[in-house]
């Protein structure tokens, strides 16, 4: 036990060897959770100052707005919550404001999944209608983000750890094609798409998240 907290101690810069093991043990714990924390707080920063890899011609902003449960409306004066989470959405979309006039008025486009992803992808939205709804924007990016998740747990080594045996809340970092990090499924929220054309002239849609 002593040659384990030995090398632990020269990872995490030292524990005070008068503590007693459980003493270590909670110190440890701490660090390590700390540790964890300035790595998250570094990649969130790193993603928000990212450099922009969609340019193109900005066409329109999209919002995703709920009506405000009872509970919500006691820290929201105006009634509206101004993201749909994802988890759940089938509930959520009951209360999508505006839900089925078309938004977007193009039949095709590409949605940009990037975040938490260390390894971005698109994916493609058809309609042979005159373009697409809110409601089938958050169905398509619900969807398509489920399928990320599960490519990426089935293709990792490093799996998701249950949250129960987390040192904090925030997901692990798994080592899918994907290379998921910080956050699961149910923390994220759409608060709308950013619509650009690109110089060969595709539709590609930047999401606004939450989470």
């Amino acid at each position: 036990m002593a040659g384990i907290f030995e090398r632990i101690k020269e990872l995490l810069g030292g524990v005070p060897s008068e503590l007693s093991e459980e003493e270590k043990a909670q110190q440890l714990a701490k660090s390590v959770a700390q540790r964890q924390i300035n790595e998250l707080i570094a990649r969130e920063e790193s993603y928000a100052g990212r450099p922009d890899l969609w340019e193109g011609e900005f066409l329109q902003t999209i919002e995703f707005s709920v009506e405000a449960s009872e509970d919500e409306r006691e820290d929201l004066e105006d009634g509206i919550v101004p993201w749909i989470n994802l988890v759940g959405r089938e509930v959520e979309l009951e209360r999508l404001i505006d839900p089925d006039s078309i938004a977007l008025n193009y039949q095709k486009a590409r949605i940009v999944f990037d975040y938490p992803l260390n390894n971005p992808t698109t994916r493609e939205i058809t309609t042979s209608d005159e373009g697409f709804t809110r409601r089938q924007l958050v169905e398509a990016i619900g969807r398509f983000y489920e399928e990320i998740y599960e490519e990426e747990e089935a293709s990792a080594t490093t799996k998701t750890l249950p949250k129960s045996d987390r040192r904090i809340m925030n997901r692990n970092q798994t080592d899918g094609i994907y290379g998921i990090w910080g956050h699961d499924l149910d923390d994220i929220a759409i608060s709308g798409v950013e619509a650009r054309r690109t110089r060969d002239g595709e539709i590609v849609l930047i999401l606004g998240i939450e989470s």
